[in-house]
């Protein structure tokens, strides 16, 4: 499978010049004036909370297209690919906070209280928009931080709370909207060896997959595998291979112009006509269709 990427002057990528700040189990808080034209298509390891403070465009979240206003907020998973197009003749101000699960030390993977806060990591990883309170605790979250230096304590705990208070949120499609077809699950860096598997999954999905070769390639029978997977990703193996192949088709389709049915090959779809039946019911659109509509929301 090809490894498709956006041409380089449409890469955007912010956290890189934070790397060390990053690797030190802080977090990174920026905010941003995005003036040039065009799609900014970035993705990085980091979990990411995004607050629009200017500004109108459209947003690009995973597989999922949609405006974007003032005022709203959005908690983006760990490569997750994203990226945001302004309106002609407006400016957009973003205000963007970045952070990795080490960032709270070990208490996210070992504390029972926290599981709502693990749940929640999971949740994000196809995005979520915040709403209500949810959203409410974001923004001033994000202002009190922005007033916090390296090695004050109240980074840390802010994040935590902030975090705790949006994980009581889940499952509230009042305050917790999720948006791509990407796969969920809780996965929060507790199990390194799910972590690969699920890496490898995403690279290979282009490939024909069986739940029993890849319960023998981790050393499970398949019917243990199973419930293992499941039970991290609160989907059943077939089902969370097909939202990867969905996802990733979805994303092509918005970076370039290669022929549809190259297009559902390099996902592991074998029939053209199950990638449309299966497109369309995931998108409410054919893939042509909803190509066409993410190319109009760029040209706006």
């Amino acid at each position: 499978m090809k490894n498709r990427r956006l041409p380089e002057r449409q890469q955007v990528d912010y956290w890189r010049a934070a790397a060390p700040q990053l690797a030190a189990g802080s977090y990174l808080l920026r905010d941003f004036l995005i003036e040039v034209p065009g799609l900014h298509w970035h993705q990085h390891p980091e979990i990411e909370l995004i607050q629009f403070l200017g500004g109108h465009g459209h947003r690009f979240i995973g597989d999922s297209v949609a405006p974007f206003a003032p005022g709203d907020v959005y908690l983006l998973g760990g490569d997750l690919p994203h990226g945001w197009a302004r309106r002609t003749g407006e400016k957009a101000r973003t205000r963007v906070l970045q952070f990795r699960p080490g960032a709270l030390g070990d208490l996210i993977p070992t504390h029972h209280e926290l599981s709502g806060v693990r749940a929640l990591l999971g949740a994000a990883r196809p995005g979520l928009r915040l709403k209500g309170p949810a959203r409410d605790a974001a923004s001033d979250f994000l202002a009190a931080a922005s007033h916090w230096r390296p090695g004050d304590g109240r980074r840390v705990s802010g994040l935590l709370s902030f975090l705790v208070e949006c994980a009581l949120a889940l499952g509230d499609g009042r305050r917790l909207e999720p948006l791509s077809s990407g796969p969920t699950g809780d996965t929060a860096g507790e199990d390194p060896s799910f972590d690969r598997l699920l890496l490898s999954l995403h690279e290979r999905r282009g490939e024909a997959l069986t739940q029993k070769e890849v319960a023998a390639s981790v050393g499970r029978k398949p019917a243990a595998f199973s419930r293992w997977f499941s039970r991290r990703t609160q989907a059943p193996f077939e089902r969370y291979l097909l939202e990867l192949r969905l996802s990733g088709a979805a994303r092509a389709l918005i970076e370039g112009t290669e022929p549809i049915g190259e297009i559902a090959a390099e996902n592991g779809f074998v029939s053209l006509t199950h990638f449309y039946r299966a497109f369309r019911r995931r998108h409410g659109l054919t893939p042509a269709a909803f190509r066409e509509k993410a190319q109009r929301a760029l040209e706006r």
